[in-house]
């Protein structure tokens, strides 16, 4: 999965002061939203349990999120990264849903339909703060683009996981493999603002 565009966009647009620096004014923050709500967009995507969401304003916006890509065809890696998350998911209960969530994005939307992704991610017991999301195929590549995800074939990707602070855009990135407990510990990370943008 290629993330350049994206941490070209976070490098550069995000150049300078920190979005949570306390000298800012409301004025200066309300600006910094928009800005980040104008790239990413609130493109309306649907969750595993069919309700529609806003991708920034409900997804992300004030958030420590991780991202991940899949689809419920895949037969390869998609199995063992979910069952990696659901061990993230156990160690974060306290955290998931409130300033942390985890959301899953499908690769297919075209056959990945709420019900579908439903059955799907009940497979991995998801709880409060996982969200599996699908929508319309534009709406769904758009997203994944921004997230620098290029290509449009579901069976090409890494299953690489992309981790960020939304409110301070200092993002991450980290194999699909890693261990839960080194997941779960660079998102902790990422909310105490211990890392500089990657």
């Amino acid at each position: 999965m290629k993330l350049s565009a994206f941490i070209l966009w976070a490098s550069v647009l995000f150049a300078g002061p920190s979005w949570a620096a306390t000298d800012q004014s409301d004025r200066s923050k309300q600006s910094e939203d928009a800005r980040a709500r104008a790239y990413f967009t609130d493109t309306e995507l649907v969750t595993q349990s069919g309700r529609t969401v806003r991708f920034y304003s409900d997804m992300l916006k004030g958030k420590i999120v991780l991202v991940s890509l899949f689809y419920t065809s895949c037969e390869g890696i998609c199995p063992v990264v979910n069952a990696n998350l659901a061990e993230v998911q156990d160690l974060l209960a306290d955290r998931l849903g409130k300033d942390m969530a985890l959301i899953s994005i499908t690769l297919d939307p075209k056959k990945d339909t709420p019900s579908v992704i439903k059955s799907y991610a009940d497979n991995f017991s998801t709880g409060e703060g996982w969200h599996f999301l699908t929508g319309k195929p534009e709406d769904v590549t758009s997203i994944i683009r921004k997230l620098g995800h290029l290509t449009t074939t579901p069976n090409d990707h890494t299953g690489l996981l992309v981790l960020g602070n939304v409110s301070t855009a200092t993002w991450t990135k980290m194999a699909p493999n890693a261990p839960p407990l080194a997941i779960v510990e660079k998102l902790k990370l990422l909310a105490e603002g211990g890392l500089a943008q990657q």
